[in-house]
């Protein structure tokens, strides 16, 4: 069977259907840095590179995971959504690569813990995103 690729989404469309479909509540926590043209163009490149790669299947997931916790890359065949962030912010200069982008997970992004983004770079607090019923 086929699973989705990498996809860029609507943000407000994502959420509605986050809150409504799946009924739950979603957080966010925002980028706090200076966001330079070429931080900007590197990303664009990775999320071109990026469009329409799979997401694996949950053993390969966690595979791709455990090899980047013992510091291996992943082959580039497939990603999942912590790795997306992950080498996105590497390629912004905003991660150093001394992990590689398949190291990283969820929690990693949520939490903060064991994040040293470069140059002044932070994650804010988190805050709830909500959305009007109706």
């Amino acid at each position: 069977d086929q699973h989705r690729g990498v996809q860029l989404h609507d943000l407000r469309e994502a959420v509605v259907q986050w809150v409504t479909r799946y009924e739950q509540r979603p957080w966010m926590r925002q980028l706090d840095t200076t966001i330079t043209a070429a931080m900007e163009d590197q990303l664009l490149r990775e999320i071109a590179r990026a469009d329409g790669l799979p997401f694996p299947r949950t053993a390969a997931l966690a595979g791709r995971w455990l090899r980047g916790r013992v510091r291996r890359h992943a082959p580039i065949g497939v990603t999942y959504c912590a790795e997306v962030v992950a080498r996105a912010y590497q390629v912004m200069g905003l991660l150093d690569g001394a992990r590689p982008a398949n190291a990283f997970d969820p929690g990693t992004f949520w939490s903060g813990d064991d994040l040293d983004l470069l140059g002044g770079a932070r994650l804010g607090e988190e805050i709830a995103v909500r959305v009007p019923r109706g």
